[in-house]
């Protein structure tokens, strides 16, 4: 979509400007109208929208240098494995380009040793039981029961989530990511005990509404070694380094490319 609109650009007066791309009013509506459909517009500000899509141009632009590509067997790939619906592959270009450019750009620097031995600090050397498992949040037990019924008669449990859960991570397929024990509800807890891999439960009630879950993996409490603490921590201190890489590149990428922005015009999306 970026690409058509680029292409056709130049038309009426520019909304954004980075560098020579430029987006129009009657384009970025556009832009903005896709964006609706592939996100939970409600949780996300349109000062986010914006700044994803400068992002997404310099990105682009910047790919064409240095023969940074996405082919579509990754894209599809991506979206298969992440359980992401194809309505969100532009979000998914974006997370696999940032990702390619983000190792391009820390291949020759090395994490510094102090970032790793302060990791390893925080690293609790008695690890808690998790639990990463998938949920539809209802309002109505009815509504409830209603899902679950068409989940036994075959719906694909994401599918369900993304189409009724009222809850944010519906867009992943109701995906909740390694959550420690006590940092779930013990509602929902006392469920996931019982449960082995794959299974579904029934509507389960709690304070925020009535839940259904499928659990994806559990992972029970351990004593970590030395020798795992040390990788662990090399592992999240490169995702430390690679972020401040990466935001420290982008920021000056925008200065580099003089984004211009009309807020007065970006406010009047709806």
């Amino acid at each position: 979509m970026l690409f058509f609109l680029f292409a056709c650009s130049n038309k009426g007066d520019a909304v954004i400007s980075v560098g020579k791309k430029k987006i129009n009013e009657k384009e970025l509506k556009i832009l903005y109208e896709n964006y609706k459909d592939s996100v939970d517009v409600k949780s996300i500000s349109k000062a986010s929208f914006i700044s994803q899509l400068v992002e997404r141009i310099i990105l682009e632009e910047e790919s064409k240098k240095i023969g940074v590509k996405l082919s579509e067997e990754e894209i599809k790939n991506f979206l298969k494995e992440n359980n992401i619906d194809e309505k969100k592959i532009e979000m998914a270009k974006l997370y696999l380009l940032r990702s390619k450019f983000v190792e391009k750009l820390v291949e020759n620097i090395n994490i510094d040793e102090q970032l790793i031995s302060e990791t390893e600090k925080s690293i609790l050397d008695v690890q808690p039981e998790k639990y990463i498992f998938y949920q539809i949040v209802l309002r109505k037990r009815e509504e409830a029961l209603k899902v679950f019924e068409e989940i036994r008669s075959g719906l694909d449990f994401a599918k369900a989530a993304e189409k009724y859960s009222i809850s944010p991570e519906k867009s992943r397929g109701g995906l909740i990511d390694y959550l420690n024990a006590d940092e779930i509800p013990t509602e929902l807890l006392t469920h996931l005990k019982k449960m082995k891999k794959d299974d579904i439960s029934g509507v389960i009630p709690t304070p925020f509404g009535f839940h259904i879950v499928k659990l994806k993996e559990y992972i029970p409490k351990s004593v970590i070694d030395k020798k795992l603490k040390r990788e662990k921590a090399l592992e999240e201190a490169k995702k430390v380094m690679k972020g401040n890489v990466y935001a420290h590149w982008i920021d000056n990428k925008k200065k580099e490319y003089g984004v211009k922005i009309k807020w007065e015009l970006v406010e009047k999306l709806q």
